[in-house]
């Protein structure tokens, strides 16, 4: 290295480190990778066309630029003292080992794994202190590699496993090492901790998957179309910024590239007609491709406002950077990790996480503003004098706010007939998504396959696809927030609109449930099947359910649902440390539960997710029970008695677990 520091032996091996060959396994003894878990999704071409990705460039000289860095920064960092490395130990196992094998099939956790054992452990070590803390006696780091989560998929029929760089949280971070930085540095770790640096997409080993991290090389000259082309309607305009790239980084963006605009076209809408098909031209998206991988990555990035990407499959690699203000990916050459010299495989990450800092501390700089000083306006109270009420946690504000909503101020929702009667007619949604960093450039068309269940009839879904839609036989559902998510997918606030043939239109405010991976859409059709056999036998207490929609790629499930305002878990309030108190339940309130619960037994259906959280109260200020995705079909007896038993003990405020019977999530 062209630096007279000394360099511990520790990180002259991790420089000097490649990881093993693994011998591929043989295409048609490899059962666990089922084509369809690939994960370019829904979501992925609704991103906001400000922020979709435009091109794909490579950059031989990536590689290069990135280890150099290391040497520029020893060199500039002359306070560094040469100490001994101490590692962490766990039972007999020093890390890292440099050893790690693969055992079993090279799956994702498989390979993820064996890079935290490595790399992903002692490398952030050296990054925190030449960046962070470089006068410090310690090796201190605070940088963690970590799971991203989110992932509620087995890693059986997953092909990737997502991981990200990221700084911890502030409150774990060593006292001694605090002591040596700056105040304005101690601002950019409060706001940066939990961002993540770099996201890491680890995929199975696979002949077919080291073809398709070739073929990323193909993207650089024609990068396939990634979004929906709805006929007959307005495109979305956004006035989205774009956030700021880093003014001083290891990495160069070749000439030219600034001047590729966006690949998607304006739509018109003079057409009498909606079509809902898709462009089918040898350049439509197909996640089966290396254009697959690289959007749904770019998505993620974009979601998380990370810089790096690291593709990673077992033997190849790839890394990408993110160039905001043109939109465009970056890649390295194709790396082969097992034969990686000058620069070894372990220097090149060195000086990938090294960037990966620099690039976050630097695009923090042009937006860090010292906060003034916190001076009391005329009027209010002085410092050290005691407030007035004590200090409360947004939750509890949130809390308060709820228990505000009794059932005396609560009004019933008006009948509109006039829109369920022009509601009944719609056989497709166009759908968009408007929050976060997903702005629709145009809605996917998503047929009804399952129809309205409510009390002004229930009706059938549709079967096939037409060529096109009159405009009254389409209503439009806009996603505007995200819920939540877990095994059944994301659960989203939306509005549902239709138009009459006067032109008035009439919404309502509704709950969708997406669900992207096949298991998960198995989930949802069974939970529309539940809600259909429960109205079937007029059982009552249970929400309305607006259709079963799935889009026209086959890509997404969509159950849309009457919205509540709060569960009973939600209108009670908080103690002290900020945890929901006792559930309070009133005797008529009880009674309407047991007999929908009793009413669900003989109609042949168990829910076995009671809970408080699953109670809503409904627009007359009376439970309403929801979430049927854990339901069981023809239950026997003894599992009903135990579901009576269990949901008055939950009635009475003493458990809160799960429902102690098991269920098979995959059974319909």
């Amino acid at each position: 290295m062209s630096t007279s520091v000394h360099i511990p032996p520790i990180l002259l091996k991790t420089f000097q480190y490649n990881p093993d060959y693994i011998l591929p396994v043989d295409e048609d003894e490899d059962e666990r990778q089922p084509s369809n878990s690939l994960p370019f999704n829904f979501y992925d071409r609704h991103l906001s066309p400000e922020l979709l990705l435009a091109s794909v460039v490579v950059q031989p000289s990536l590689l290069t630029t990135v280890t150099e860095n290391i040497d520029v920064t020893l060199g500039e960092s002359s306070g560094i003292v040469p100490i001994p490395l101490t590692m962490l130990t766990a039972g007999d196992i020093v890390f890292p080992t440099f050893t790690k094998q693969v055992h079993g099939r090279a799956t994702p956790t498989n390979l993820a794994t064996r890079y935290h054992f490595t790399l992903g452990h002692v490398t952030p070590a050296f990054i925190s202190r030449w960046v962070l803390h470089p006068t410090a006696s310690k090796y201190h780091s605070m940088l963690i590699f970590s799971d991203l989560g989110g992932n509620a998929l087995d890693d059986r029929d997953c092909i990737y496993s997502h991981k990200s760089l990221r700084f911890q949280p502030f409150q774990d971070h060593d006292p001694e090492v605090l002591s040596l930085i700056s105040d304005q540095l101690k601002d950019a770790l409060r706001s940066l901790e939990g961002k993540d640096l770099i996201i890491y997409q680890f995929y199975a080993t696979s002949p077919a998957m080291d073809q398709i991290f070739r073929d990323m090389d193909v993207l650089a000259d024609k990068l396939p179309f990634a979004s929906y082309q709805t006929g007959g309607l307005f495109e979305a305009k956004t006035e989205r910024q774009p956030p700021c790239d880093a003014t001083n980084a290891p990495w160069t963006l070749p000439d030219g590239t600034w001047l590729n605009e966006l690949r998607y076209s304006t739509l018109q809408s003079t057409q009498e007609r909606v079509v809902p098909r898709p462009d089918t031209s040898p350049d439509k998206m197909d996640s089966q491709t290396a254009a697959g991988l690289i959007y749904h990555a770019w998505h993620r990035a974009v979601t998380r406002d990370a810089t790096i990407i690291v593709f990673h499959c077992g033997n190849y690699e790839r890394i990408g950077i993110r160039h905001r203000a043109t939109q465009t990916l970056i890649l390295s050459d194709l790396i082969e990790v097992s034969k990686c010299q000058d620069p070894g495989y372990g220097k090149i990450h060195v000086g990938l996480m090294l960037a990966a800092v620099q690039d976050a501390l630097d695009r923090h700089g042009q937006s860090y503003k010292p906060r003034p000083p916190c001076l009391p306006l005329q009027g209010e109270e002085r410092q050290g004098t005691a407030p007035t009420q004590p200090r409360r946690s947004k939750r509890q504000r949130v809390k308060a706010q709820m228990t505000s909503l009794t059932t005396k101020n609560i009004q019933p929702v008006k009948d509109d007939k006039i829109f369920w009667n022009v509601f009944f007619k719609c056989s497709v949604a166009l759908v968009s998504l408007e929050f976060d960093v997903l702005r629709s450039p145009s809605p996917a068309a998503c047929l009804r396959r399952g129809g309205p269940l409510s009390p002004y009839g229930v009706k059938s879904g549709t079967k096939a696809w037409r060529k096109s839609y009159q405009p009254f036989e389409c209503c439009t559902l806009t996603l505007d927030s995200d819920l939540s998510s877990g095994g059944t997918g994301r659960v989203h606030t939306a509005r549902l609109e239709v138009r009459t043939k006067d032109g008035t239109s009439r919404s309502q405010d509704v709950i969708v449930k997406s669900a992207v991976h096949p298991r998960s859409r198995k989930r949802v059709r069974r939970e529309y099947n539940a809600y259909r056999r429960l109205w079937e036998h007029k059982v009552d207490r249970i929400p309305m359910v607006y259709g079963l929609f799935e889009d026209v790629d086959d890509l997404v499930t969509l159950l849309v649902i009457e919205k509540f305002g709060m569960s009973f878990r939600d209108r009670e309030p908080t103690d002290l440390e900020g945890e929901g108190m006792m559930l309070s339940v009133t005797r008529t309130e009880r009674s309407i539960c047991l007999k929908t619960v009793r009413a669900m037994h003989k109609a042949g259906l168990a829910h076995l997710d009671l809970r408080a959280e699953n109670i809503m109260v409904g627009h007359d200020g009376l439970p309403v029970i929801i979430d049927f995705d854990r339901s069981w079909m023809g239950p026997e007896k003894w599992v009903t008695d135990k579901e009576v038993e269990y949901f008055q003990e939950v009635l009475d405020g003493k458990t809160r677990d799960e429902f102690p019977i098991g269920f098979d999530s995959d059974a319909e």
